[in-house]
This record gives structure tokens, C-alpha cells and sequence, in this order.
């Protein structure tokens, strides 16, 4: 009971921190929020949890913020920035993953205390990366095309059908692909 009530939360917290995000620093706080997303994602999927008999990782969470953001970014300011912020959530991912990797192969001093951890974390990056990246990219671009797609044949009084229809969909697609 404890994971579902402290996975409430959890969820809470990062919506509103999206939510912060982007209204303190509008589109460029919504390129910021893929870009870190999109690392801590990675970081989370290390760790599973069980929740009602159901094991799961904890990236899903910021996942779901990933698609809510390319979402907004393609109601507000159209596909063509929605794009371009799959393209920077690519990006963030492959920098992070080569530059932690770099990090981890520097010898430490002798006194030093994160070499270990760093290797634990970042030492599945690669490995999670190459599958999140694939996954990332085709749930993403294939998001950011039926949004586009369900705007053109519905109102926006239909909006609902814009978020919540297809949302399962990419989870779907990102999960298996």
C-alpha cells in the first residue's frame, strides 16, 4: 500500500513540476522539460517497484510527461516544434549516455566515493539507452503524427480524444517497441 500511495505522489510531484516548467518559462521550459526528462527517465527505469501484484519500472511516469509535452508543444505551437522536441529529447539522451560513459572510465582518486554508484547507474545506460532511444523515437514521431492527424478531423470540443485515446496507444508502441 505504501508504493501506491507514495506513486500518487510521486505522480503529483512530477506534473506539477511539468506543469512549473512550463509556466515559468513557456515553449523553451517545455524544450527544457523533454531534455531532463528524458535523462531521468532513463535513470528511473533502473529501478522496479511493485505495485498490486504488477511489477513495473519507475520511468513510466516521466514517459507519460514526455507525450504530454510533445502534445502541448504540437496544440500550441504546431508539429513542426513538436518535432524538434523528439529531436532534442534524441539528443539529451545520446550526450548523456556518452558523456556519463566517459565519466565512469576516468580513474578515481583514491579517497573518492561515487566511482562505484556512478558505475551502477550509469554503467546500464548504454544497454537501456539503445532500447529507449528506439522506442523513444518511433512512440514519439508516431505521437506527434496522430495528434497532428486526430486535430485536423476533430473540433477542439473534442479534444479528450486528442490526449487521453492515443496516449494509450504510445504507451503501447513505447512499451513494445
Amino acid at each position: 500500500m505504501f508504493n501506491f500511495t507514495w506513486g500518487v505522489l510521486f505522480v503529483l510531484v512530477n506534473f506539477t513540476f511539468f506543469l512549473i516548467c512550463y509556466r515559468l518559462f513557456g515553449k523553451n521550459g517545455l524544450y527544457a522539460w523533454i531534455g531532463v526528462a528524458t535523462v531521468i527517465a532513463n535513470i528511473q527505469v533502473a529501478k522496479t517497484i511493485e505495485m498490486f501484484g504488477i511489477v513495473m519500472t519507475l520511468g513510466n511516469t516521466m514517459y507519460v510527461s514526455l507525450y504530454s509535452t510533445s502534445d502541448l508543444l504540437n496544440e500550441k505551437y504546431g508539429r513542426q516544434e513538436a518535432r524538434k522536441a523528439v529531436w532534442f529529447g534524441f539528443f539529451t539522451l545520446i550526450m548523456t549516455t556518452v558523456i556519463m560513459q566517459m565519466v565512469i572510465k576516468f580513474q578515481p582518486q583514491q579517497t573518492d566515493i561515487a566511482q562505484s554508484s556512478l558505475e551502477n547507474i550509469f554503467g546500464l545506460i548504454p544497454r537501456l539507452a539503445l532500447g529507449s532511444l528506439t522506442a523513444y523515437f518511433v512512440s514519439q514521431f508516431l505521437d506527434v503524427r496522430l495528434y497532428s492527424l486526430i486535430r485536423t478531423y476533430y473540433p477542439k470540443r473534442h479534444q479528450f480524444l486528442d490526449t487521453d485515446k492515443w496516449k494509450y496507444h504510445d504507451q503501447f508502441v513505447c512499451r513494445y517497441a
